[in-house]
């Protein structure tokens, strides 16, 4: 596992609002924060890549997500539910998480900044249990190309910076099931490889469609409605944000 450096603490712009930080550098697989941790913070991710992961008792890793530039984690409390790690060499801004904790010490600004924070992780939360709701393994690995797609560059391309093992515990699947999907939509032209993480999708009406068609008018006005009507309840939050049961993810991965 590599090293941590904390490079300096300072003001900075999140959600539009300065608020004081903490700069963090990470080397690709060093851990950000552990597991059942005090959550005494929270994170903005502003370079490179981070998942979180929970380590099950029998050995099995469940990635519960990954995250980009502009990305929250660690809003949870008062125990981390799961452990964030680096992807890639990452730089996360670090702040206290008494914004959150202390209600009484928010004025209008900082209430406005925690109710978007807390949306961003229902949102987070939501998005991972409309992933692993899709029954198939095809049905997963369109998804989350679809998902990833918002990462595209201006030629289409999907940078995949984490490897097999990690879409893999992502999906609840084995790595050769997700290599042999992934490798079965290049047969049918669904998606191009342009390098070994770099993929384009040629078709994505028919990955959104086998993927439940999230790109749906029905899906949109579901997404609008909901961003009008969550309030900034951290209790919500929290049981959305808690992770699923260990049980789902001992299960054999679907064919």
């Amino acid at each position: 596992m590599g090293g941590r450096v904390t490079i300096h603490t300072g003001y900075g712009e999140i959600f539009n609002r300065a608020a004081k930080f903490t700069v963090v550098s990470c080397k690709k697989d060093a851990p950000v924060y552990g597991e059942e941790t005090p959550a005494d913070s929270w994170y903005e991710v502003c370079a490179g890549v981070v998942r979180t992961c929970r380590y099950l008792p029998d050995g099995h890793r469940q990635v519960t997500g990954f995250f980009f530039p502009g990305d929250l984690i660690g809003v949870d409390g008062p125990m981390r539910r799961a452990a964030a790690e680096a992807v890639t060499p990452a730089v996360l801004h670090r702040y206290d998480h008494r914004l959150i904790d202390c209600p009484t010490e928010r004025n209008e600004a900082d209430a406005s900044l925690v109710d978007r924070v807390l949306k961003h992780a229902l949102r987070s939360a939501e998005d991972r249990v409309a992933l692993l709701g899709l029954r198939s393994a095809a049905e997963r690995v369109a998804g989350f190309l679809i998902s990833m797609s918002a990462q595209a560059g201006q030629d289409g391309t999907i940078e995949l910076p984490m490897c097999r093992l990690d879409i893999a515990d992502h999906l609840a699947l084995t790595t050769e099931t997700v290599s042999r999907t992934l490798s079965q939509f290049a047969r049918r032209r669904l998606i191009g490889f342009c390098g070994p993480q770099r993929v384009r999708i040629l078709d994505r009406c028919e990955l959104e469609d086998m993927a439940g068609g999230p790109g749906t008018a029905a899906a949109n006005e579901w997404e609008i409605r909901r961003d009008n009507t969550i309030a900034g309840d951290r209790a919500r939050v929290m049981a959305a944000v808690a992770a699923p049961d260990a049980s789902a993810w001992t299960r054999r991965s679907p064919q």
